[in-house]
Formats: C-alpha cells, sequence, structure tokens
C-alpha cells in the first residue's frame, strides 16, 4: 500500500538541530545524535504499521504531525492535514466527546471510540476506531492518536445484528415450537407459540429457569425424560407425540438437538411443529384409501401420460389381473381393443380436455385377450392426472337384451290380445245385435198379449245384451289405451252442450225407470269450453253416470257445474250406497269391484272407473273422489278452460 508522510522527519531534525545549537554543551549534541537515531528507527517502525498515526497538540487540538496508512480514509489531495483541527475530521455527534477529552486529560488517561470520518474529509464516511494517549516530548504536552480503519468490522456487526433481529422475529412468530434447556432440564430460551402451547397444557406459567422435566411429568408420562436424556448422550432425537388439549387430541412432530460447548454437551434444544391437521387429511386420505379400494367399482388414477399411477384391486380385476401393481406403468391403451382406442381418441379424450369430465360405454380387453362390456367415467384435475372408474355391465346388458327380448314377446302378445278381442267382439257382438234386432220384432207381434211374463222376459234378454256389447266395448277401450292404439284428436268441446246435455237426454229416462231424478245444475248459458278429445270427454261422463244410477237405489244424481279463471269443475253427486275409505285407494284399479264373487250384489267387470281415470289423464283432467259407505259419493272432474278463438 502506498504510504506518504503529510509532515517529514526533516521537520522533526530541525527542531532538534535548533536546540543544539543554543547550547554550548557537547552532551546536547550527544543528545541530538541519540535522537536522530531514536527517530530513524521509529520511522522504519512506522513504515511496517497498518493504523494511521497523528500527533496532536494538547492546546489548540491541532494536528502536528501526521501519518496515514490508509489513504481511503481521508482523500485531501495536496492540502494535506497538518493544521487541521483535529477534531473536525469526524462526525458531529463525536467532536464534543473528542474535544471533552483532549482538553482535560492527562498523561495518564486514554480514550477510545467508535466513529464516522466527516463528509468534508471523505464522502464515503469510513468508520474509524480511535484510541488517544497523551505524552510529553521536551517539556511538551502532545496526544497520539492511533486511528484504524474498522468499516468492514462495523458493517460485519450491522448485519449480524439485523440477522439476529430477523432470527428472532422468526423463531418468534414462527408457528412452530422452539426451546433450549439446559443438562438440569432448565428452560433457558423459547419462544411465543412455546409459552402458549405448554402454560395451556401444563396449567403454569412457562419462563426461563422453569424445570422443564418436574413441570410436564405428570402430562407426557416420562416421554420428555426419556428423549431428551437420549439427546444428553450425543443422540438426535426426531419423534411425534400425541396429547389432549382443548378437548381434542393434538399431535406433534418433534425434533430435539444436543448442544455442544468445546465438544461438550451442555444442554439440547427442541423444535416441534403441530401437524394435527396434517393427521386429519392423513386419516382422511387413508378413508378414501380404503373405500376406494374396497369399491366394487373399478377406480384408477393416471398421469398426465396416460399411464397408470394408482388402481384398486377390483380394477385389476375386472381386466383380469391378480395383482393390482402389475398395471402401474401401463399405458390405458394397452387394456383395450384397438377400434376402441381409435373411437375413443376421436370422441372421448377430446371432450375430457376440453369439459374436464366424460362418460359413456365401451369395450374393454381382459388379460387373457377376450373382450367385456364397460361403463366408463373419465374426469381431469387440475394437475393434468386423470381419475377413470370403470364398470363390467356384460351382466347388464345381457338382462337388457333379454329385457327387449321380453317386451318384443308382451308386444306381440298385446297385438295378439287386441286382434284376439277386435275379432272375438265382431264374432260376439254381430250374433248379438241381430238376435236384439228380431227380438225388437218379436216384442212388437207381442205387443197385444197382456202377459207380463212375456215382457219380462223380452226385458231379461234385453238387458243381457246391452250388458253384453257394453262389456265388450269397455275392454276393447281399455285394450286401446293399454296397447296405445287409441287415436287421439283434441279439439274445442263445449261442456254444456256438446256433453251434458246428451248426457241428461240420454239417462233421463233411465234414472226415471228406476225411479231416481236425474238434475242439471250447470247455469249453461255461456259456453264452457275445455280443449279435448270428444270421445274420451263422452266415454267418461257414460262411465261416470252409468255407476250413479247402478249404485243408488232411491234419491238423485245430481250434476252441477262451477268454473273459475283457469278451471272448469263438474261434481256429480250421488246418493247411493257410498264407498268404503278402505277401498277408495284401489277404486280406479281395472277388474277391481269393492264387492267380489259370484254372490255380488251389483254387476260389473271392474273396467269403468279405469277406464275413466286414463280418458282423464289422457286429456289433461284430474278426477277427485269424495266418499263414505251409505252416505252416496260425489265425483268431481277437473278440466282446463280453454279460450276459443
Amino acid at each position: 500500500m502506498k504510504k506518504h508522510y503529510e509532515h517529514d522527519s526533516k521537520s522533526l531534525r530541525n527542531k532538534i538541530i535548533g536546540l543544539g545549537q543554543n547550547s554550548v554543551r557537547k552532551t546536547y549534541f550527544r543528545e541530538y545524535q541519540e535522537n536522530l537515531s531514536k527517530l530513524e528507527r521509529f520511522n522504519a517502525l512506522l513504515s511496517k504499521v497498518h493504523d494511521s498515526i497523528f500527533i496532536i497538540d494538547h492546546e489548540s487540538f491541532n494536528i502536528v504531525e501526521a501519518y496515514v496508512t490508509d489513504e481511503e480514509l481521508f482523500r485531501l489531495g495536496e492540502i494535506g492535514l497538518v493544521n487541521k483541527y483535529f477534531p473536525d475530521l469526524f462526525v458531529y455527534k463525536d467532536r464534543l466527546s473528542l474535544e471533552g477529552f483532549l482538553s482535560r486529560a492527562t498523561t495518564e488517561d486514554t480514550f477510545n471510540i467508535i466513529t464516522q470520518v466527516s463528509s468534508k474529509f471523505n464522502r464515503i464516511q469510513n468508520y474509524v476506531e480511535i484510541n488517544i494517549d497523551v505524552s510529553e516530548f521536551s517539556d511538551e504536552k502532545f496526544a497520539v492518536a492511533i486511528i484504524r480503519n474498522v468499516n468492514d468490522r462495523v458493517q460485519t456487526a450491522k448485519q449480524l445484528e439485523l440477522n439476529e433481529g430477523n432470527l428472532k422475529a422468526i423463531i418468534e412468530y414462527t408457528t412452530d415450537l422452539i426451546w433450549s434447556i439446559d443438562t438440569n432440564y432448565r428452560i433457558i430460551t423459547f419462544n411465543n407459540n412455546f409459552k402458549r402451547t405448554f402454560e395451556a397444557l401444563m396449567q403454569i406459567e412457562v419462563k426461563k429457569g422453569t424445570v422443564l422435566y418436574s413441570e410436564a411429568k405428570q402430562v407426557f408420562d416420562g416421554w420428555i425424560y426419556n428423549r431428551t436424556e437420549m439427546v444428553f448422550k450425543g443422540s438426535i432425537v426426531e419423534d411425534e407425540l400425541a396429547f389432549p388439549l382443548g378437548g381434542e387430541l393434538r399431535y406433534m412432530e418433534i425434533k430435539l438437538y444436543p448442544i455442544f460447548s468445546k465438544d461438550v454437551i451442555v444442554g439440547a434444544a427442541g423444535f416441534a411443529k403441530d401437524i394435527s391437521e396434517r393427521k386429519k387429511y392423513e386419516a382422511e386420505i387413508e378413508r378414501h384409501r380404503n373405500a376406494m379400494e374396497s369399491a366394487i367399482d373399478g377406480m384408477a388414477i393416471l398421469d398426465p401420460d396416460s399411464r397408470y399411477i394408482y388402481t384398486n384391486k377390483s380394477y385389476a380385476q375386472i381386466f383380469g389381473y391378480e395383482d393390482q401393481m402389475e398395471l402401474k406403468g401401463l399405458n390405458w391403451r394397452e387394456l383395450y381393443p384397438q377400434e376402441e382406442i381409435g373411437r375413443l381418441e376421436i370422441s372421448a379424450i377430446p371432450t375430457l380436455h376440453k369439459k374436464g369430465y366424460w362418460s359413456g360405454e365401451t369395450v374393454g380387453k381382459l388379460l387373457n385377450g377376450k373382450t367385456f362390456n364397460q361403463e366408463i367415467s373419465l374426469n381431469k384435475l387440475e394437475s393434468g392426472e386423470i381419475v377413470c372408474v370403470v364398470r363390467n355391465i356384460d351382466e347388464r346388458k345381457k338382462f337388457e337384451k333379454e329385457l327387449e327380448q321380453a317386451k318384443e314377446l308382451a308386444e306381440r302378445s298385446d297385438r295378439l290380445k287386441t286382434e284376439f278381442l277386435a275379432q272375438m267382439s265382431h264374432e260376439i257382438r254381430t250374433p248379438i245385435n241381430t238376435m236384439l234386432s228380431f227380438l225388437g220384432l218379436l216384442r212388437e207381434e207381442f205387443d197385444d198379449y197382456d202377459d207380463e211374463n212375456i215382457q219380462t222376459g223380452f226385458k231379461i234378454i234385453k238387458n243381457s245384451g246391452d250388458r253384453i256389447i257394453r262389456t265388450i266395448d269397455l275392454l276393447l277401450n281399455m285394450s286401446e289405451l293399454q296397447v296405445g292404439t287409441f287415436e287421439y284428436k283434441p279439439r274445442a268441446i263445449d261442456l254444456c252442450s256438446d256433453i251434458l246435455e246428451e248426457m241428461y237426454l240420454e239417462y233421463k229416462l233411465v234414472a226415471k225407470d228406476k225411479g231416481l231424478e236425474l238434475i242439471m245444475d250447470t247455469c249453461c248459458e255461456e259456453k264452457c269450453y275445455i280443449y279435448a278429445d270428444h270421445y274420451a270427454v263422452s266415454k267418461i261422463f257414460d262411465n261416470l253416470y252409468n255407476n250413479a244410477i247402478k249404485y243408488t237405489e232411491t234419491g238423485s244424481i245430481k250434476t252441477k257445474l262451477r268454473k273459475d279463471e283457469r278451471r272448469v269443475y263438474i261434481d256429480i253427486i250421488d246418493t247411493g250406497i257410498g264407498i268404503s275409505e278402505e277401498y277408495l285407494p284401489k277404486l280406479f284399479d281395472p277388474f277391481t269391484q269393492e264387492e267380489q264373487g259370484y254372490t255380488r250384489k251389483f254387476e260389473g267387470n271392474g273396467l269403468g272407473l279405469a277406464l275413466v281415470k286414463k280418458y282423464c289423464e289422457l286429456n289433461g283432467a284430474d278426477i277427485r273422489v269424495k266418499s263414505k259407505k251409505g252416505a252416496g259419493a260425489t265425483f268431481t272432474l277437473i278440466f282446463k278452460k280453454y279460450k276459443k278463438v
């Protein structure tokens, strides 16, 4: 390093020579020679010193001599340091301290300070350490200042202080528990989380000096003692600990390390992490894994490269493998026929990547090369992995095929039944109609005979024929509805003029012959339109009036019409035998009657009300019943109102 003298040794030599000229004594000359020799040795010594040395006048505090080894400290150029006021070299906050020491210092005093160079002498303002001693030379008092550049040391100390603060903050605010103890189990250091947790756990105040083992003995049953003793013997311990806290079981992952001082173990450091949530997640994952392993369906997870990374036992078994590990690493294409691979790559895979899921049916390939039908569902995860669920549907396909065959057989049977009924209807209806026609002619021939038995016989024959024809009509109507051959032709119908008035005319005489009164309370001054099939609606009322007259011995059958903004209501109220509450749920079932067997009082086949229900459903109408045994019945029909344009 370049060294330069701001005031060299010649100045001091001249002073000493001056002293010699004022003295005539030879002793002074010898003193000069000795001092000069010492000065040369001093200069040689200074050339080897790394610190800067200043000689300061004790009274003026000005620099008398300056020896600067580090040119980075004071950048003065040609100005020089001699005769400069020494305290001015440094920052203002430390000048008073320097001035105070220099003004009162004796030869026995020393002064030490770390300060910064003033910006007037160096923009960098390096840190320096100053050591000042006071000495006398030729009856003159001088202060000698040794200045050392400590900028690196101060910066390092500041960085260490900053790091220490950061480390302390990390320790204090980390979610982990951190502590240390000596070999007597006394707590030396700890962070806030350790304090909170152990105070809640042991119900004592945790502070420096607390004996950890004695306080925790009852809680941990020697766990801390046993593990810490292992650490005191030089081991590093990592373990998990479960303990109750706050009404639930908590889990801690604990690590213990020995603390050394000069190769001697003087304590132990502990670090603990609360892993309770992780344990919950692990337990949840284990439950899901167990569920997947016990699932009947095959479940698998594939990586983004379409290779299996997990399959459950069912998945392996579905494809004919005994060990699920045999599938790990395989590409899914190895488990499908070539034609299915092409179909899946065209339809399933693009949809999966676009929508994130796909499901459908395909054909898989067994380990032995045979194929099977499968139902498959694919879901793409955010990670790019694919969850695959597979089910063998060979049995279902077989059942569906058998069901289809059974359906075709049933439909063929229905067609045969319909054809049979239609044929039988023709074969029965034609001769019956012929018989009834000739019966009418015979009855006209016997009108002049006043024989009650003959007239009763004609009436019985007529009623029996009508009964057969009605039964055939009911069977044919039900068959049409069940097979689906009924031709539904909806149109606008005026309930009053198109239906109710015709029913009144048709059943008025029938009711009168039985001694019943047929009452129409319809207020049909305005048109009351519905949109329905005329034949079906006629059959609804035909069956209801027929039943009302059949099951009513005395009294009346009353029809009442009412309406609101959206619907039309028709009540048919009779005073007949009524219906029991037990039979009401079966009222509209085909071929059922409340009284069964040959001893039943009333004729019928149980199809009338079943047809009524079917025709109501066909026309979007509803039917409701209120009745009690022996108290008559009320049938209410509800149609949607129709506004004819």
